[in-house]
Order: C-alpha cells, then sequence, then structure tokens
C-alpha cells in the first residue's frame, strides 16, 4: 500500500527509485474516508475503554489512552466484511498538496505522478490466499465484487453491469480458473474457489500492475517488470502471493531444489543492481539473463522460474485485463 505515495510528485525528491512486489498504486478500490466511518466505529466499539464514544466522532483522544492489549484484541476481531473488502487502506484525500489526490487511473493519464524508476511484479496465482473456501452461488460472488469496488459517487447500475461483464470474462470453469495450469483439480475445495482467485488475482494485482507499467512506460519512466512463477509446495494456494518474499532474502524453503536456491541467487542479484544503480543489469553476480526495460512498443516481462527464467511478453489473460483498466474508474481506481 506504500505504492500509493507515488501518486505523489514529491516523492521524487525523498526517493530514488522503488521496487513493487505484489502491489501497485491502483491495486485497492479507493474512497474518500467517510466511507469507511462505519468500519472505523465498528472497531473503536470493539476496543472497551472507548466503546461508550465510538459513534461520537471524536475518537482519537480515547484511543490514545487506551492499552496496547485493548487496541490489540480489537484489531484482531475481523469485521463484519469478508478480508477481500480490505477495510484498513488508504483514502482519498482530495486537496491542495495532498497525498492521495484522485483515483489513480486518473492520475495515470495526467502523468501527475512521480516519474522514479521501478520494479513491479506479481506472483502467478495472487488471489489464491485471499479466495473463499467456502462454496459461492454466482450471486454470492457477484454481491462480494460489488460490495468491494461500491463508493458513495458511484452508479450502482454501472457498478453492476460492469461486474456482470466480469463474471462472463471469467466463467465457472476450474480448468481456467487459479492456481492456474492445474486444468479442472479442485483440491478438495469448491468449483468457485479457483474462479473467485483468478478474479481476485486479476482485479487487485495483475491488472493494477500492468495498467501502472503502461503508463510509467508512457510517459518515459524507466521500469522492468516481473512475473514470479517458481513451483511452490501448497498446489492448492500456486504460486500464492507472498511466495517470492523467501527468495529475494536468500530464504527458500530446506524443501527447494537447486534450481529454486538459484533462483534466489538471481534474484537477489537482480534486486541488489538495482538498488545501486536503478537498472538491474550491472553484469555483476551471477550470469542471468537481460532484464528488458518494460516500454510501449516492448511491454515485457522476465518470468522468475528456477530453470526457466526469460523473457515473456505481458499478454497474459489479455481480454480481461483490459476490461478491469478501461473501466477502472467504476471499480475505484
Amino acid at each position: 500500500m506504500t505504492a500509493v505515495l507515488l501518486l505523489n510528485p514529491k516523492i521524487e525528491g525523498l526517493a530514488r527509485g522503488a521496487i513493487l512486489e505484489s502491489g501497485s498504486p491502483n491495486s485497492l478500490a479507493t474512497v474518500i474516508a467517510a466511507w469507511r466511518e462505519g468500519a472505523w466505529q465498528n472497531f473503536v466499539s470493539r476496543v472497551p475503554s472507548c466503546a461508550t464514544v465510538a459513534n461520537s466522532g471524536n475518537t482519537l483522544n480515547c484511543l490514545r489512552n487506551a492499552t496496547t492489549e485493548e487496541i490489540a484484541v480489537a484489531a484482531s476481531v475481523p469485521d463484519a466484511a469478508t478480508i477481500t473488502d480490505f477495510v484498513w487502506t488508504p483514502t482519498l484525500d482530495i486537496g491542495r498538496n495532498s497525498v492521495y489526490p484522485d483515483l489513480s487511473s486518473r492520475v495515470y493519464s495526467r502523468g501527475r505522478f512521480a516519474k522514479l524508476p521501478f520494479i513491479a511484479g506479481t506472483n502467478r496465482d495472487e488471489g489464491t490466499l485471499f479466495a473463499s473456501q467456502q462454496p459461492l452461488t454466482d450471486e454470492a460472488l457477484k454481491a462480494m465484487l460489488i460490495k468491494m469496488n461500491s463508493s458513495p459517487a458511484g452508479s450502482p447500475s454501472v457498478l453492476e453491469a460492469t461486474i456482470d461483464k466480469v463474471l462472463e470474462l471469467y466463467p465457472a470453469d476450474p480448468a481456467v480458473g487459479s492456481p492456474y495450469g492445474t486444468e479442472s483439480e479442485l483440491f478438495g475445495l469448491p468449483a468457485s474457489y479457483k474462479r473467485h482467485a483468478s478474479i481476485l488475482g486479476d482485479m487487485v494485482f495483475d491488472a493494477p500492475r500492468r495498467m501502472w507499467s503502461q503508463a510509467a512506460a508512457n510517459f518515459g519512466v524507466k521500469s522492468y517488470s516481473y512475473q514470479f512463477t517458481d513451483p511452490q509446495a501448497v498446489a492448492a494456494f500456486g504460486v500464492a502471493h507472498g511466495s517470492e518474499l523467501p527468495y529475494v532474502y536468500g530464504q527458500v524453503p530446506p524443501t527447494a531444489g537447486p534450481a529454486s536456491r538459484n533462483l534466489s541467487v538471481v534474484m537477489m542479484d537482480y534486486w541488489i543492481s538495482f538498488a545501486v544503480s536503478l537498472d538491474p543489469n550491472d553484469s555483476k553476480g551471477v550470469e542471468r539473463p537481460i532484464w528488458p526495460q518494460y516500454k510501449p512498443n516492448n511491454q515485457v516481462l522476465l518470468q522468475l522460474e528456477g530453470g526457466n527464467t526469460t523473457v515473456v511478453q505481458d499478454d497474459f489473460r489479455n481480454v480481461q485485463m483490459a476490461f478491469l483498466n478501461d473501466n477502472a474508474q467504476t471499480l475505484n481506481r
């Protein structure tokens, strides 16, 4: 979520570059703070010493004096919303010199973002950790997606039509769901799981990363994109959100094979090279493929996979993600 800082051009004076792993400035739907007031009041009501002021509109003084234990317990209780509502997220900060001045898609179109070099990427199955493992009817899934992307300023009918099209583009066919490449295998889970995972992965991670990479390239910003696809131990999750982190820090699981251990070294060298020179290709460290810059006429990713690290086109699920990005404002991104 720190990626939203890149929506403010003034960050150029405070940073040299950025590495965005599984998150872009436009990853999450955003609204004005008042739209989250109900969730905030629910949270405050769970802090015993502050419950009586939860609806007062004046809660910060009480919370400052609450104990750490009270705050921790209150924060650990799930809200009535599901995890996919992402209640605790940055909200629009409309006004002069604001940090988050407008929807990301509108900021991108105007080029009013920090022009800092960056690496940005995702993992192949970003949505699996967030998908419901309980059976979902089409109606239930539709309702979840509408709630996740609604705002007081939006048109309910337009949003509903948009979500209907999303469900059409992501059919209830496990063979095309996430984890990808697993055909009709359900891993003992309901068929809706793979569909939900595919939608969440693209809506929250992959489509936003593609839009961010394309916007930056259109304004001449140097960037490099990747997709992490190294096979992981838990088949039902595929290459899930966060899977790349142990590789970046040289902490691959003990069960990992030689190819995965070598990939970890390669990734560390790419990351270190970029941190030092703002280019992942410094020719130092282990021998590794050249990572091309993402450009308007050369939209490519580096596939990070043990024994198969190679350059690929950034065009997977092109029709689906083009629709998501074309309708970013309806989805509050």
